[in-house]
């Protein structure tokens, strides 16, 4: 009787210990940047992969499955992160948060109208609009705005010209918008 009662003790004991480990060592698939992203690009597909974290870990993270992804799939990023960031909700947006006061114009820049090497989301720029005559000089339109995106319009690599959106004061917006509907707008990269 004593070594059925002993037997079974070692049993519970063993499955106890088992269910420890197991719970220790349980692990949940998360979403997680498989490269560099930048502010204000849309998700792609291949910016994500599925990593293994510790179940006690990954309370606020996004869980990867099919249905996570799908709507990851074309929100925003809402800021700069290194390859291999773990993601959580507030990573990611439908739309790039404009602040009170502040438009979001479109630019279609050409090479000599943007800095080539550098240019990224979350720069501070200038928008200068370039004379509309002979003798004038260039115009300021905007001190200070902010690179929301960088989209590359075409496959000639630095020849090509760039889609920057710009947060700009609101009531620069339309003037921002003629220079660049004229042809006229360009930027400068300056200090923040």
């Amino acid at each position: 009787m004593l070594v059925v009662v002993g037997l079974v003790l070692a049993a519970l004991s063993a499955a106890l210990v088992a269910a420890l480990l197991n719970a220790a060592t349980a692990t949940t698939l998360v979403w997680a940047t498989a490269t560099e992203v930048s502010r204000g690009h849309l998700v792609d597909p291949d910016e994500l992969v599925a990593v293994e974290v510790a179940n006690s870990a990954a309370g606020s993270l996004l869980e990867a499955s099919v249905a996570s992804r799908a709507q990851l799939v074309g929100q925003v990023w809402a800021a700069d992160l290194p390859a291999d960031h773990l993601l959580s909700p507030a990573l990611v947006t439908e739309q790039v948060a404009v602040g009170e006061g502040q438009a979001l114009v479109g630019l279609r820049l050409n090479p000599g109208e943007f800095p080539i090497a550098g240019l990224r989301p979350g720069d501070v720029v200038q928008v200068i609009e370039a004379a509309a005559q002979q003798g004038e000089a260039p115009q300021v339109l905007v001190e200070a705005a902010v690179v929301e995106s960088v989209a590359v319009l075409g496959d000639q690599g630095v020849a090509a010209a760039r889609l920057v959106p710009l947060a700009v004061p609101a009531e620069a917006a339309a003037v921002v918008a003629n220079a660049g509907g004229a042809g006229r707008a360009s930027i400068a990269v300056v200090a923040p």
